[in-house]
């Protein structure tokens, strides 16, 4: 080692496991900021619903939501930063292989855990969503619903397998059981987004020159949020990671994914507060334009069914 020479400053480990390590810390960092951006989100969000008339079960429930998919988030990222200050000071000199201290280690189990809750609670609302945007028969609803019977059941074993002696994230098997658990997550969220913004642009075409106020509920935004797309990106990237075998760029992009599955639907439920989502009385409240004459209640139920189909 040489003062002169900073090359020689850096752990004597090799290119792949310095790769490893600086995917892992930046990856820490931006789901830390990624985590700011869910809590201001949340306390806005909270405040809006606390200032909306609460009548219903359902009033209260968004809050217990949001409330419940806090407290997991903020759990999963305290967790984060702990295994981030065990992995490079704690167990620094671990004497195996990189990350083999995560084995068994009881923050890693819960931290993967929280994280998993946290899919099933994101995915959950998208599937409620869809059936309120997209409507139509409940046969509609047994793909969407099968594929996140799937999620929940391969997560609980890839939360019993990471119990397991020995075991870490990225060792073979659980390594296909993490790509198996995002490819059914991510394939249930890009088909649902797809099937909301398909709704939306359908809905926005037909009635683009009867009614004029469609523009909170189709706008460019208002499809971006309402479809959970901002999940569905960070999943895609993630998917492209576990094909690459990239450990490093899955260190990276992982704890982002994590708060993006809270961010997403803090967003959606952020326009419900506003009063600005998507309802199944939507189509029956859109105002015409340019009304020569009062519409009768059969002419405006003709006019919503037309919008819903």
């Amino acid at each position: 080692m040489s003062l002169a020479d900073p090359n020689t400053w850096a752990p004597n480990e090799s290119a792949a496991d310095l790769w490893f390590e600086r995917g892992w810390l930046d990856g820490v960092f931006v789901g830390a900021v990624a985590y700011g951006v869910h809590a201001s989100l949340f306390f806005t969000t909270l405040s809006l619903l606390r200032q909306r008339p609460r009548s219903t079960w359902k009033d209260n429930g968004w809050i217990a939501y949001i409330v419940v998919l806090f407290v997991v988030s903020s759990v999963g990222n305290g967790l984060q930063l702990k295994m981030a200050e065990l992995g490079f000071i704690g167990y620094r000199n671990y004497p195996g292989p990189k990350a083999g201290w995560e084995a068994g280690n009881q923050l890693v189990i819960a931290c993967n855990a929280v994280y998993v809750v946290n899919t099933w609670l994101q995915d959950g609302l998208l599937l409620y969503r869809f059936r309120v945007i997209v409507g139509g028969p409940l046969l509609l609803m047994f793909l969407p619903a099968l594929m996140f019977a799937g999620t929940v059941g391969v997560g609980c074993v890839l939360i019993f397998i990471l119990t397991r002696p020995g075991v870490v994230l990225w060792a073979s098997i659980s390594t296909k059981l993490l790509t198996a658990y995002f490819s059914i997550s991510i394939a249930f969220n890009l088909i649902l987004t797809l099937a909301i913004v398909g709704k939306l642009v359908t809905t926005r075409h037909r009635a683009s020159k009867a009614v004029t106020s469609m523009g909170q509920y189709t706008s460019v935004s208002a499809m971006f949020i309402e479809s959970a797309c901002l999940y569905s990106a960070c999943g895609v990237i993630l998917l492209v990671a576990l094909g690459l075998k990239s450990a490093a760029l899955q260190n990276l992009i992982l704890p982002t994914l994590s708060q993006a599955q809270s961010i997403a639907p803090v967003l959606i439920i952020m326009r419900v507060a506003q009063g600005q989502a998507w309802t199944k009385d939507t189509p029956s409240t859109l105002v015409p334009s340019q009304p020569s004459t009062p519409k009768s209640s059969g002419e405006s139920s003709e006019f919503a069914e037309r919008l819903n189909v």
